[in-house]
C-alpha cells in the first residue's frame, strides 16, 4: 500500500515540478531573445519576447523594465516618424 501511495504522489508531483521548471526555462530563453532584439533596435519583436517572459515568469522585474523600455522606444520612434512626415509636408 505504501508503494502505491508513493507512486501516486510521484506521478502527481513530478509533472507539476517539471512544468514549473519548463516555464522558467522558456522565460529565460525568451528574455535572451528579447535582449537580442532590443540591442538590434527591433523593439516590436522585443516586446513580444518580454511579454512571453512576464507570462511564464511573472516575478522577473527585469522583464517588466525592458518591456516598458521597448514600448517607450516604439512610441518615440513613431512620434519621430510622424514629426518628420509633418515637417516634409510643410517644406
Amino acid at each position: 500500500m505504501k508503494i502505491r501511495s508513493r507512486a501516486l504522489v510521484i506521478a502527481v508531483v513530478l509533472p507539476l515540478v517539471a512544468g514549473v521548471g519548463c516555464a522558467r526555462l522558456k522565460a529565460r530563453q525568451a528574455f535572451k531573445d528579447g535582449n537580442k532584439a532590443y540591442k538590434e533596435e527591433n523593439y516590436k519583436k522585443a516586446i513580444e519576447y518580454y511579454q512571453r517572459v512576464t507570462e511564464n515568469e511573472p516575478n522577473m522585474p527585469e522583464a517588466y523594465f525592458y518591456l516598458a523600455s521597448s514600448q517607450q522606444m516604439t512610441y518615440r520612434n513613431a512620434s519621430r516618424t510622424r514629426l518628420a512626415t509633418s515637417r516634409s509636408r510643410w517644406s
